[in-house]
């Protein structure tokens, strides 16, 4: 596994079975990920392709507890804001999603530019996302400049259906691509 943290970005890259033959394949891991390095791993194991694997500022379990652990000290050791205690934890939980979302569109930017300074026309891949890390690599392929996607694969993608029509229909295909968006539209986080 190789490592090349992208300069002026919230991205990092690692590359898994760098030496393989086979197809790239993308991966940006969803919310609550960061520092999760399983995911990569487990798939380097298991896929016998070049991974370029997107890891990006997601946030982390530890990272919300504390501010959660914040929220629930200050509503126990302050009486008077016992009363807005569900409320507060709602809006801890609301604002860490939000600002990982922002942060999912920048490295999904971040990944198009470094994709675009290493592949050429010739260089298809295959693009998988899962949660906000959809929202990662559908800002990326739609900004791509060649037409590198051979096909993408999201996973409980956490984008609504709208957008991620939108971005997919921005980016460059090879031919008519499969695009896989495993989703439930009953999903009250995205309503």
């Amino acid at each position: 596994m190789r490592k090349i943290k992208i300069k002026g970005s919230s991205i990092t890259i690692k590359l898994y079975n760098e030496n393989a033959n086979g197809m790239p394949v993308v991966v940006a891991p969803g919310y609550m990920t960061d520092g999760d390095k399983s995911w990569g791993k487990k798939l380097s194991e298991i896929i016998n392709s070049p991974i370029i694997f997107v890891q990006w500022r997601s946030s982390s379990f530890s990272e919300l507890s504390l501010g959660l652990i914040a929220t629930i000290a200050a509503g126990l050791f302050l009486p008077f804001r016992a009363v807005t205690l569900p409320a507060s934890l709602a809006r801890k939980i609301y604002d860490s999603w939000s600002k990982s979302s922002k942060i999912a569109s920048d490295a999904g930017d971040c990944l198009a530019r470094f994709l675009n300074d290493v592949w050429d026309r010739d260089d298809k891949a295959l693009f998988i996302g899962h949660s906000l890390g959809v929202r990662v690599i559908t800002e990326a392929m739609k900004q791509l400049n060649n037409a590198n996607v051979l096909s993408s694969v999201s996973i409980a993608g956490a984008i609504l259906q709208p957008l991620y029509d939108e971005n997919i229909s921005k980016a460059n295909h090879v031919h008519s691509p499969m695009h896989v968006n495993i989703h439930s539209s009953r999903d009250l986080v995205l309503k």
